[in-house]
């Protein structure tokens, strides 16, 4: 982030603080990501029980591990040994002290614009929690609330889709919202928050400062943040010891394959019919004529990013146009 940016966030931070104020919620402005975690930790009563949402901004900010050191409760659903049991977590963060979260886009004049695909999230943002928090950048503003509905749906949206593998939904291709309406569509509910009630309820933390933004992904920039024993101090600040220590871990970093997520996350599988028995111009069986075969079922498969996809289409539609001749 440049200093330019820097200056625009700290003058139109406070007044979008303002905005918020306006319409109930609670709101803070704070210029750096470390006062940010510490702005956090302050609003949350320490007999609270915390849970969250799918969040890269709290990731990033390493706020949840830091809960876990004072010793606060949580409930972490990525603990969970069963999907029974992570869809019980679930329920009852909707019931627990603090739910934490950011917000998808907010408007300059103190809209709250959110996306969810399973609908935990906006559901505790809603109702139920004692109280929210919403931890977001001022990247996160912008301008009216139509503005903030397109940031939400094509911005926020397409990057989110990009955290789940095997995600087969047009933005997690193309990075580009097609507004498609498919099963795996992660955008079922989309929520505007235009007042806070009961008012204060959903308080909103909002930072000046961005880590890492738009270069990793929050949660690869946390670790290699972690890796060279760096917080959540900024890394303008101070001598260039942090950020050449963070230049020197990136550059080298490695990551040990540790397994497979299984069948219900593969990207593509492999195996199948040999191609040398149809014909690479029609798809049509050499053994039995008038059999047509595509995608997955022949022996094909290539590098994720949109080839298997491009394959199966393509060749789909090849069979299926000659097989009805």
């Amino acid at each position: 982030m440049d200093a330019n940016t820097k200056k625009r966030y700290d003058k139109a931070g406070p007044q979008v603080v303002k905005a918020l104020e306006k319409r109930h919620f609670e709101a803070y402005y704070v210029s750096t990501a470390a006062e940010a975690v510490e702005k956090v930790v302050e609003l949350i009563p320490k007999e609270h029980t915390v849970s969250w949402g799918g969040t890269a901004t709290v990731d990033a900010l390493g706020i949840k591990q830091r809960l876990a050191q004072e010793g606060i409760a949580l409930i972490d659903r990525d603990t969970a040994q069963t999907p029974q049991e992570r869809q019980e977590m679930l329920k009852k963060a909707l019931t627990c002290g603090t739910f934490l979260m950011s917000s998808n886009a907010i408007s300059a004049d103190g809209q709250l614009v959110n996306i969810d695909g399973t609908g935990n999230r906006v559901a505790a943002l809603c109702f139920g929690p004692e109280q929210v928090i919403v931890v977001a950048g001022m990247n996160k503003v912008a301008g009216d609330l139509e503005g903030a509905m397109r940031r939400a749906r094509e911005v926020a949206a397409p990057v989110n889709a990009q955290r789940f593998a095997g995600l087969k939904t047009p933005c997690s291709v193309t990075g580009l919202c097609a507004d498609c309406t498919g099963p795996d569509s992660i955008c079922c509910q989309i929520v505007t928050t235009r007042i806070c009630r009961p008012a204060g309820r959903i308080k909103v933390a909002l930072a000046g400062e961005e880590l890492l933004s738009g270069m990793l992904h929050p949660r690869l920039g946390k670790t290699l943040c972690h890796a060279c024993g760096l917080g959540a101090q900024p890394l303008a600040s101070g001598s260039d010891a942090p950020l050449e220590a963070l230049v020197s871990v990136i550059k080298s970093f490695s990551l040990p394959v540790t397994g497979v997520s299984g069948f219900e996350s593969a990207q593509v599988t492999a195996g199948g019919v040999r191609t040398a028995e149809f014909r690479a111009d029609t798809l049509e069986s050499r053994l039995a004529p008038g059999v047509f075969a595509c995608g997955e079922v022949l022996d094909i498969d290539g590098d994720c990013g949109g080839y298997n996809l491009q394959w199966a289409w393509s060749s789909g539609f090849v069979a299926g146009k000659l097989g009805k001749l």
